[in-house]
């Protein structure tokens, strides 16, 4: 048997949100390859300090991708997911935080766009510049945190 079709909202969300819940590749939150593999080809993998980085990133990626998919079920059951809210703006300070980091594991060249002297055609660079975007697409983070104040813990709005 097929379940129902979901509401045209509830479409909609999960569509805005689904990039986040997958992770895939090209996102700022498919920390472990990619990130291990540039810490590798730095010939960094081996400091403890690095690998326990990645493994933080990794593991706060993986928390919001369990609350996605809480949220997700909660849209399939008919009601709201306020937790979108924080992960929009956990998400978007989190893809800051790993395309800094990447930048940071490349050391001198990180900010370097030049394919001859950067690492994957400046790759890094423009996804940490077009990360700040992300904090402000949708909301900005200071709309985003007002919002879970007041809808999500029902804080009194400040006037």
């Amino acid at each position: 048997a097929r379940a129902p079709a979901a509401p045209r909202s509830t479409r909609d969300e999960c569509a805005t949100f689904a990039p986040i819940a997958r992770s895939g590749p090209g996102s700022g939150f498919s920390i472990p390859r990619q990130r291990v593999d540039l810490a590798t080809r730095r010939g960094l993998i081996d400091d403890p300090i690095v690998r326990r980085r990645l493994a933080e990133l990794s593991e706060r990626a993986a928390s919001l991708r369990a609350l996605g998919y809480k949220g997700f079920s909660s849209f399939a059951q008919g009601s709201s997911a306020p937790e979108h809210s924080f992960m929009k703006m956990a998400t978007s300070e989190l893809g800051k935080e790993v395309w800094e980091y990447g930048m940071e594991l490349q050391g001198a060249y990180g900010a370097v766009a030049d394919p001859d002297r950067g690492e994957e055609d400046g790759r890094w660079v423009t996804g940490f510049f077009m990360s700040f975007a992300n904090t402000i697409a949708g909301g900005s983070s200071e709309i985003q945190r007002n919002i879970i104040a007041q809808r999500v813990l029902g804080l009194p709005r400040v006037r």
